[in-house]
This record gives structure tokens, C-alpha cells and sequence, in this order.
């Protein structure tokens, strides 16, 4: 186990992407279509600009700092106490994705497959994958994670294709879904669909070469956009709108659609299969990121021992009574939300910190 190891530029954006694609197996698209309807294409279009434009800024916001988390930041700007809240804001909302995918797609499972089994076991057996690769350390997550991406990533673009020939421009009319105001107005807030925002915030520590940084993040924006849009391409094509909230997972129900002929049919379970492994790495990353977070607050010589506190709390939180629409809404209007906040005060921090920076250089200089 190497705890000082870094991560190289494609690791970093499979690493980065990974968040995306799990958000999707995860229903992230409901949560869109459910804003804006038909009018999602043009939606995702016109957040795809802004978010590109915010991710340009914030690789501006960050260039000072050469090697340097949001945290870091946060001490920086308003020292240690500013620098504990901060970490306390980004680890609920992490404990919030984290504990929330776990009894999703435990549940998910449960239905599909396990229909007689503990659901606890299912939640274990991922508890007990991340606590594991997070004691083997980050080496072990990235080069999972760089195993795995191009199969997962390559079973939505599958998905994609093998329902063209349902392709109908009517699926997609109207255009702008219940008007303007929808799609610009209302259908603003998507933009916490791209939520990978808020994690490049704590990469730069982690590049091998801190220069790649722009190219990762922009990278990994620019494949999560593509990965999102052609999602929702699909999920237009194949279901009506009126009838999103009747399926049980969007990428899922499309994969039960998908049939080659006689001889290859039921692609689902192996879709399954990849998905699992997605989430499997996700959980990892996400844990690995509390937990260096967790280090820096305490000053703890040893991230990995944040593991088992992580892995109980996970298990804690999955053993609430939470019906699966009460999961439904911390996971698409609590986590959304939280998602918006979080980054508007990061952004703040972000600018102020910057406007410190250089108020302290022009004081020097007049020295």
C-alpha cells in the first residue's frame, strides 16, 4: 500500500468520470427529465455551456494554488475553525451520496435478483468492498477504476445504439417541454447534474504533475456531458415522459429491452454485472475522499483509518427506516439542492481567496 501515491492524467478522468457514470446508473436522468421533460436536450445543451464555462472559471480560481484542495483553501482564507465547517459541509454531502447509493442500489438488486434475501447482506457486501480498497489505498482504487470505466462507459454507448432503430423525432417534440421557462428558467437548476464539479475541487493534490489539472477536468466534463446527453437521448426515445416515474431504473429497463437475434438476448445481467463494479469504485473514490478529508482536519498521520468509521457510519444511516420514496427524494431534491449550495459557497471561497492572494502580493510589492 502506497499512501503517497499520485494519480496520472487518464486515471484522473476515468477517476472524475466514474462519478458521472454511477449518477446515471443511479437515476440521475429522472431527476432531469422530471424538471424539464422533452425540453432536456435543449436543457442539457444550454447547462452543458454554463457548466463548461464554470469549470474554465474554476480552473482559473485554482491556478495560484499549485497544490491545493478545497480545504486547503478554506484554511487559507479563514483558518482552521473556517477550515472544519467547510470539511463538515463536503462530508455530509458525500456521507449523503454515499449512504443513499448504497441502499438504492441495494434495493435495485434486491428487487431484480435477491427477491428472498436480507437486504442487509447486500448492503454489507458493498461496505465491505470499500472499506477494503480504501485500506489497500488509492493505487488499488485507480487502477480498479481505469479497468472498469471503459466497459461501464461502453455499455451505456451500447444502450445507446441498440435502440436507434426506435429513434422518432416525435419523442422529442415539443422542443422546449412545457416552455421556455422550463428549459432556462427552471431547468438552471440541472446544473447540479454535473455535481463532478464539486470533486475536481479535491484532485489537484492527487495529479502526479499538477499542470494536468485544466486538461482532466476539462476532459472529464467534456465525457460526462456526452455520456448525460446520450442517456437522455435514449431514455426519450424509448419511454414516453408521461411514464418516467413508473420504472423502477431508466438505464436498466433499456437494457431489458435490448435483444441481438435469438442467440443473444437478456444483455441485462451483464449490464448488471458492470453496473455493480461501477458502484463498487464510486463508493471507493467517494471514501477515499472523506477520509483525506477526515486527515486533514484531525491531522491524523493515516487516512485509511477513517475507513472503518465511514464503513460503520454507511451502515448506520442504510439501517434507517427509509422507504424507497423517501430515498427518491433525498437523492433528487435533497442531494440536488445540497449540491447547489455546496458549490455556490465553494465558489465564494474560491474568489475570496484569490482577491487575498493578490491583496497580499500588491502589500509586499508597496513594501
Amino acid at each position: 500500500m502506497n499512501s503517497n501515491y499520485k494519480l496520472g492524467k487518464v486515471e484522473a478522468i476515468f477517476a472524475i468520470s466514474i462519478i458521472m457514470v454511477n449518477r446515471i446508473i443511479m437515476n440521475l436522468p429522472y431527476s432531469i427529465l422530471e424538471t424539464t421533460g422533452t425540453g432536456s436536450i435543449i436543457n442539457l445543451i444550454y447547462i452543458g455551456i454554463i457548466g463548461l464555462m464554470i469549470v474554465l472559471l474554476v480552473n482559473k480560481l485554482f491556478k495560484i494554488f499549485s497544490n491545493s484542495d478545497i480545504i486547503d483553501i478554506s484554511e487559507y482564507l479563514g483558518g482552521k475553525i473556517f477550515k472544519i465547517v467547510i470539511s463538515l459541509i463536503f462530508i455530509y454531502l458525500y456521507m449523503l451520496s454515499l449512504f443513499t447509493t448504497v441502499l438504492d442500489f441495494s434495493n435495485l438488486l434486491k428487487i431484480i435478483y435477491f427477491h428472498h434475501s436480507p437486504i442487509i447482506f447486500i448492503i454489507l457486501f458493498f461496505i465491505l468492498a470499500l472499506l477494503i480498497s480504501n485500506i489497500l489505498g488509492l493505487r488499488s482504487i485507480a487502477k480498479t477504476i481505469s479497468l472498469i470505466v471503459p466497459f461501464t462507459i461502453a455499455s451505456i454507448l451500447f444502450t445507446f445504439f441498440a435502440v436507434y432503430d426506435s429513434f422518432s423525432i416525435d419523442q422529442y417534440t415539443p422542443i422546449l417541454g412545457d416552455g421556455y421557462n422550463s428549459v432556462f428558467g427552471k431547468g438552471l437548476t440541472n446544473l447540479f447534474s454535473f455535481s463532478i464539479i464539486l470533486f475536481f475541487f479535491f484532485f489537484k493534490p492527487l495529479l502526479k504533475n499538477c499542470y494536468d489539472f485544466e486538461k482532466v477536468t476539462v476532459s472529464s466534463f467534456i465525457l460526462s456531458w456526452i455520456l448525460l446527453f446520450l442517456t437522455i437521448i435514449s431514455l426519450l426515445t424509448v419511454f414516453p415522459v408521461t411514464n418516467n416515474s413508473s420504472n423502477i431504473n431508466f438505464l436498466y429497463s433499456i437494457a431489458r429491452k435490448i435483444n441481438l437475434g435469438d442467440f443473444l438476448q437478456r444483455l441485462d445481467a451483464l449490464f448488471i454485472l458492470l453496473w455493480i463494479l461501477c458502484v463498487f469504485s464510486y463508493l471507493s473514490i467517494i471514501t477515499f475522499i472523506i477520509n483525506t478529508t477526515l486527515k486533514k482536519v484531525t491531522s491524523a498521520s493515516n487516512r485509511s483509518m477513517f475507513s472503518y468509521l465511514v464503513a460503520i457510519t454507511v451502515i448506520g444511516l442504510c439501517l434507517l427506516p427509509i422507504n424507497i420514496a423517501e430515498i427518491k427524494f433525498l437523492q433528487n431534491k435533497v442531494y440536488k439542492y445540497s449540491v447547489l449550495v455546496i458549490f455556490s459557497i465553494s465558489f465564494i471561497i474560491l474568489v475570496c481567496a484569490n482577491l487575498k492572494f493578490r491583496y497580499k502580493q500588491k502589500a509586499g510589492g508597496k513594501k
